[in-house]
This record gives structure tokens, sequence and C-alpha cells, in this order.
């Protein structure tokens, strides 16, 4: 499991949420001059990816675009037999090549422990891989970096 289960500190998943909304902000502001004004950015392709910090598969689908620039999505992560699911954003960082995409989202394995996630992802030429960190709500001293990949026949 991603990590051991600890006692829950009120104001912590507050303090992450926090947190986690400024750093979104940053990711849908993204860095200047990536794309053209009036230009569509690059819809975020629905995938699965090998999640290699423990064996396993994440598959990240798309839900569509929404009014942000961003794109919701579906998160479900399988690892060591057990399985996550969440939703959360993914928001185009850089419409040229390569292209690539900040992720923040939330899973929880559905018997109350949660975990949030945020990082990039980038498409290579024939590759699609990404990486960043998790925090574990319950307790956010629990954390780790994360890395996704897949390469294209």
């Amino acid at each position: 499991m991603i990590g051991s289960i600890r006692a829950l500190r009120p104001c912590a998943p507050l303090v992450l949420l926090a947190l986690a909304l400024l750093c979104l902000g940053a990711l849908a502001i993204g860095p200047a001059g990536t794309a053209r004004a009036g230009d569509a950015p690059p819809e975020f392709p629905s995938l699965t990816l090998t999640y290699s910090d423990a064996q396993g598969t994440a598959v990240i689908a798309s839900q569509g675009a929404d009014s942000t620039g961003g794109t919701p999505i579906s998160v479900t992560l399988t690892q060591n037999g057990m399985t996550l699911q969440g939703q959360g954003e993914a928001w185009n960082t850089r419409a040229g090549a390569p292209r690539s995409w900040g992720v923040a989202f939330w899973l929880s394995d559905g018997a109350g422990n949660g975990f949030f996630f945020d990082g990039s992802l980038m498409m290579g030429v024939d590759t699609f891989g990404g990486q960043g960190s998790w925090t574990y709500l319950q307790d956010p001293s629990i954390t780790d970096q994360w890395r996704m990949f897949r390469r294209f026949p």
C-alpha cells in the first residue's frame, strides 16, 4: 500500500487543499509564449500508463474540455492487488512539441484512505511519460515521488 494508516490530523487536508489550489493556479497559467492567441490547446488524450513506483497501471481518461481551458480527468490506479479511483484536472502547459500537461488528481481506496497526486505528463516521439509526487491525505508527512510511462508500438 502507498502508506500506513495513521491518526487523522484535522487541519492537514485543508492545508493540502490550499497548497493544491495554489499549484493548480500556477499550472493553469503556464509558461508565457507556449501558444499563440486564438489557438485551441491540444486535447488531453485518454491513455493507460505503467505505474512504476510499484508494479501496476494507471488509466487516465479525458472527460472533455471545461470552461477553464483544462480537461477533467478520471483516474484509476491498480497496484499490488489494490485499486484506487478518483478524478482531477489536466492543463496543457506546452502546445508545441513536445506537448506536455500539468496534472492534479485525488484518489481513494474506498475505505477512507485518500491520496493527492500532482505532476506533469509529456508526449515524446513514441512515448508518453510523467512524474510528480503523491501525498497521503490522512498524514501529509507520508509523501513520495511517482512515475508513469508508456511506449507506443
